[in-house]
């Protein structure tokens, strides 16, 4: 029987040493169920291959890439590159199998719908952060805020737009509770999620908002941990990314998720999605060659397109160069007003590098147009944004 069956190729291989790399296996019954629940049995067509072979070659590497003991490894197969991209990640460059990333933002500001946005893109293999094409992935999306009338209206628009992109529907799952919390630091209620991962063999699991993903004190780190826990279990057992949207921290600048402090730490990968379309990251990517958008901007084909901001730049330009700094800065504080100097000042904390002979040429500029409106108080002038609150003015 054995000999009439199909050979292991390199790119059979590679794929295996790929799944044992992202997340150190047990034993052989462990890499067979990974391969099974994401999808590589039928990518692969392995059950063509002679069981006793894929055993063998299995077994065979669990001394390399197996759960070790006391041992460790050498630096060449540390540092060894196994499969392609395609393999490795989830979202191309940014969030590998078992990755981890959180996005946060203000009421209102819009993150919902990128976090929408982001599962029906990645499942319709369109990068969310640069638009690019991508190998599509299945995606399970949890939401536990919105009632479902709610939801199907989002998602409608969203599902129109990526048309025949999601040629394959179940791409992409929804889960809806209604409101309803769901409670997954419960061994029972982290069952069913489990099960749902394991049925749609999810590869990118969005869930959210974070508060109402478990009961207890939102600030207690205990009750955070055994979230956190099952959520890395999750992540292990079905070598999954993870994309959590969170509520900001009312106590800190850094736009770092509400809750325990434990969530800062957690995540690979941390984005908030600020009033004016920025996107700050308050957790960096640690990887090379990541790309994501300085900011998003509402309009064309989706209710977020990424931009990015050009190369840094010198401080002595011309100063009508910065204008558009201004302006954006003036829209995203626009319920402030700044005298010259403190503008300055507040630019510079925020990394826009200026003089403030250039900033005063931007300032007058924007006033002549009319983006900028003028107050004079006795010797001192302030300026603030003369533009409208509707967000689609935002830019």
């Amino acid at each position: 029987m054995s000999t009439t069956r199909r050979r292991i190729d390199e790119q059979t291989e590679r794929m295996v040493r790929t799944v044992m790399s992202v997340r150190p296996p047990e034993n052989y019954d462990t890499v067979r169920h990974r391969l099974a629940v994401n999808g590589y049995d039928e990518r692969f067509r392995l059950d063509e291959i002679d069981p006793d072979e894929l055993r063998a070659l299995i077994e065979s590497l669990l001394p390399k890439y197996g759960r070790p003991d006391d041992s460790a490894t050498t630096v060449d197969f540390f540092l060894e590159y196994e499969g392609d991209d395609d393999d490795v990640f989830v979202l191309p460059k940014l969030l590998a199998r078992g990755d981890r990333m959180m996005v946060t933002g203000g009421v209102g500001y819009g993150k919902s719908t990128l976090v929408y946005q982001i599962g029906v893109q990645a499942a319709s293999g369109i990068d969310p952060m640069t638009g690019a094409s991508m190998p599509p992935v299945r995606v399970l999306y949890i939401d536990a805020e919105n009632p479902r009338m709610v939801l199907r209206d989002r998602l409608a628009r969203l599902r129109a737009i990526a048309g025949s992109r999601l040629d394959d529907p179940s791409r992409l799952a929804i889960k809806c509770t209604d409101s309803r919390p769901w409670n997954l630091a419960d061994p029972d209620e982290f069952a069913e999620l489990d099960r749902l991962v394991e049925f749609y063999r999810a590869e990118l699991v969005i869930l959210g908002p974070l508060y109402k993903l478990r009961d207890g004190d939102a600030k207690g780190e205990e009750d955070a941990r055994r979230l956190s826990d099952n959520l890395d279990t999750l992540r292990d057992e079905h070598g999954c990314a993870l994309l959590i949207e969170a509520h900001p921290s009312k106590e800190s600048k850094a736009a770092v998720p509400a809750g325990a402090a434990l969530w800062t730490q957690w995540p690979e990968v941390g984005l908030s999605l600020q009033a004016d379309g920025r996107l700050r990251q308050w957790r960096p990517p640690r990887r090379d060659g990541v790309r994501i958008p300085s900011h998003l901007v509402r309009g064309g084909e989706w209710p977020w397109s990424p931009r990015f901001d050009p190369p840094a730049v010198d401080p002595d330009k011309a100063a009508t160069d910065y204008g558009q700094e201004v302006r954006r800065f003036l829209i995203a504080h626009r319920a402030e007003e700044f005298a010259r100097t403190t503008l300055a000042t507040r630019m510079r904390a925020e990394g826009i590098k200026c003089r403030d002979e250039n900033i005063r040429a931007a300032l007058d500029a924007l006033v002549a147009a009319g983006d900028v409106a003028i107050r004079e108080d006795k010797n001192r002038r302030y300026y603030r944004s003369a533009r409208g609150v509707a967000a689609d003015e935002l830019f």
